[in-house]
């Protein structure tokens, strides 16, 4: 047996065993993980909940949906803003929020951010969601379509270019203003959801004319289901805009055709 030489005691300091996966979890704590969450979609927080208690808790707070929401629906909160230039449904969200005895906007509830001289922000808008809606209202936007306004593969070839280019156009517009009704509904603004709904009401009808551009009828029973009601002044509006699309489509055909002839005359 050999001594220990001099300067050594001959024992190996014992290393404690740190579980990697524990040692993630200290590294992300709550401010990490509501950082990290707007660049994620709703399924992968799903199964980063799962990881831990510690992850499941933060992102089930109510601040946490706030901020996705603004990550993810920043276009509809903008919309809802330019439809309330006075800022009134900020403020009156606001107010509601404040109520309900919370203060900050890390705390979830606050009416901070508005104001009665111009369009309120996003931030605020989203501040003045009443408690505990933040994540109800991010799954109704996420679930938001464009129904009954659903073109197949097959159907966008009915369509000429400018004709697509357009459908794309005000489907998207559709779509974001029926997530600002849903911020609003949850808001209980009344005044915005009607505001909002007059809003849709050019986009509707622009879709509905595209739809007749491929023979389809029953504009009636699209309008129905998009909760906008047939009378006079929507029939005339909708008869102007058909006529509209049947001279550029004429036009459209014209300088196809002109572009065509050239193409043979170089031959």
């Amino acid at each position: 047996r050999t001594s220990p030489s001099r300067g050594q005691t001959g024992l190996q300091p014992r290393v404690p065993q740190v579980d990697a996966r524990q040692g993630m979890i200290a590294l992300l704590g709550s401010v990490e993980v509501v950082a990290i969450a707007p660049f994620c979609r709703d399924c992968d927080l799903a199964v980063w909940a799962g990881t831990h208690r510690a992850v499941s808790e933060t992102l089930a707070a109510d601040a946490a949906w706030r901020q996705l929401l603004l990550a993810h629906f920043g276009l509809a909160l903008g919309c809802l803003s330019q439809s309330d230039p006075g800022g009134s449904l900020a403020l009156a969200g606001g107010s509601r929020s404040s109520s309900a005895g919370s203060s900050g906007f890390g705390g979830s509830c606050s009416s901070s951010g508005s104001t009665s001289e111009g369009p309120p922000t996003q931030e605020a808008i989203v501040a003045s969601l009443p408690c505990g809606t933040a994540r109800k209202v991010y799954g109704l936007m996420q679930k938001t379509s464009s129904r009954p306004f659903m073109l197949e593969p097959r159907a966008r070839l009915l369509l000429e270019i400018h004709e697509l280019q357009d459908w794309d156009k005000h489907q998207q517009r559709l779509v974001l203003l029926r997530q600002a009704v849903h911020i609003a509904a949850a808001m209980g603004c009344k005044q915005a959801v009607e505001q909002l709904r007059l809003t849709m009401a050019p986009a509707t009808l622009e879709l509905v004319s595209l739809q007749a551009m491929m023979g389809g009828g029953g504009a009636p029973q699209l309008l129905e289901q998009s909760e906008l009601e047939w009378g006079p002044s929507v029939d005339t509006k909708l008869r102007e805009l058909m006529e509209k699309r049947l001279q550029r489509r004429r036009l459209w055909w014209q300088r196809q055709r002109e572009y065509l002839m050239q193409d043979l005359g170089w031959h």
